[in-house]
């Protein structure tokens, strides 16, 4: 790793906040219906939006008493309701430590906790890039793609995304520099803070076989049933125990073990179904433009298969098919922004172009492009 890119990081990631700041006042300027006061709670507001004011409620008030099955959400034709059971617990946990060690509000600690997650998810990002390419040169070009491209701006909202993202590559990391604990750690906090997080357990642990030699070409190996792979495999533990917890936690609170997944199901309109099925369920822009999103990166995805080991490829379908397989393809574009593999693959195609820098204030702009519909709330940007 280069200690200039890794200033540099830095920088660009500080540097992008100031830029959708300074952006959010010139559409103020330009837009008669969007205004912003220049004061510090009004631009840390900018980056609250959606899903945000979940957080928020659960954080401020925990979640609801839940006294029947409807309580947890519901819908019927155009109407429906909604809970924050359909949330998991780690971002506002999270948030709610932060706040309370520093006596700040929701909107201050979210805000701080979106600057150093999204600094250190590129940075983590950076350090994966060099192993994979095993040269400083393209993974930082690899860098500057996965911060610039056009939705990554989730990554410094008041959302999920970095620290998701950060906890996925950190176990990664954690993998290859054998520190099990700390990898444990990660996975533990993951489970709770996303869905998802269970199933990534699976990606983590083909890695781990691989760098071990346990998976050579797809193929398990016969030492991988031994004493020391066992030991390496405790890391399982606390997350499972973790996720246990919290399977536990919602039976108590509201006497159903799935309560998130029974909100979601009710309040967001979710059902089990056959991935391909969630496409185009709904004729508005954004069903249209996130079922597309979705099929242009099934078919990117499909060229990359060669060029990635099992686990990364895992990653790359997990997160692609799993929002899918629930029924919808609202926030794809926010699913699909922290596969990382792909950014490696996007990088390797682009290594030998000449111009390959100048990509990079075109993603840029088509970011803020995409931003202004985080500014205005408008449903697309979910």
């Amino acid at each position: 790793m280069s200690k200039s890119h890794i200033y540099k990081i830095i920088l660009l990631s500080i540097s992008f906040k100031l830029l959708y700041i300074a952006f959010a006042f010139f559409l103020a300027e330009v837009k008669d219906d969007f205004s912003v006061e220049k004061s510090s709670d009004d631009i840390i507001r900018l980056f609250k939006r959606n899903d945000s004011f979940w957080y928020e409620n659960i954080h401020d008030n925990g979640y609801p008493e839940i006294n029947t099955k409807k309580d947890l959400g519901w819908h019927k034709n155009e109407i429906f309701h909604q809970s924050s059971w359909g949330f998991m617990p780690g971002y506002p946990l999270l948030v709610k430590t932060v706040s309370t060690l520093f006596q700040c509000s929701f909107n201050s600690a979210s805000f701080s906790i979106s600057i150093l997650f999204s600094t250190l998810c590129f940075l983590v990002f950076y350090w994966l890039a060099t192993q994979w390419f095993q040269d400083t040169k393209n993974a930082f070009f690899a860098t500057l793609l996965f911060i610039c491209m056009p939705f990554q701006y989730y990554f410094s909202m008041m959302y999920t995304e970095a620290i998701f993202a950060f906890l996925l590559m950190g176990a990664f990391v954690c993998i290859q520099r054998k520190k099990y604990f700390v990898l444990s750690l990660f996975c533990a906090f993951m489970v709770i803070l996303r869905a998802n997080g269970l199933v990534m357990l699976l990606p983590l642990v083909l890695f781990l076989f691989e760098k071990e030699q346990l998976l050579v070409a797809y193929k398990l190996q016969p030492k991988i049933w031994s004493w020391s792979t066992l030991k390496k495999l405790s890391f399982l533990s606390l997350p499972l125990l973790c996720f246990g917890a919290y399977v536990l936690y919602q039976y108590v609170r509201t006497g159903y073990p799935n309560a998130y997944s029974i909100a979601q199901q009710g309040g967001w309109y979710r059902e089990m179904m056959f991935p391909l099925a969630g496409l185009f369920r709904q004729g508005d822009f954004g069903t249209q433009f996130n079922s597309w999103y979705a099929i242009l990166f099934m078919i990117i995805a499909g060229f990359a298969w060669k060029r990635l080991p099992l686990s990364f490829n895992l990653i790359v379908w997990f997160n692609i098919l799993l929002p899918l397989s629930a029924g919808s393809s609202t926030a794809m574009t926010r699913y699909i922004s922290i596969i990382f593999p792909l950014f490696f693959v996007f990088a390797f195609w682009l290594r030998n172009i000449k111009w390959k820098y100048a990509l990079l204030p075109v993603f840029t702009g088509l970011q803020l492009y995409m931003f202004y519909f985080w500014l205005i709330s408008d449903d697309f940007s979910q």
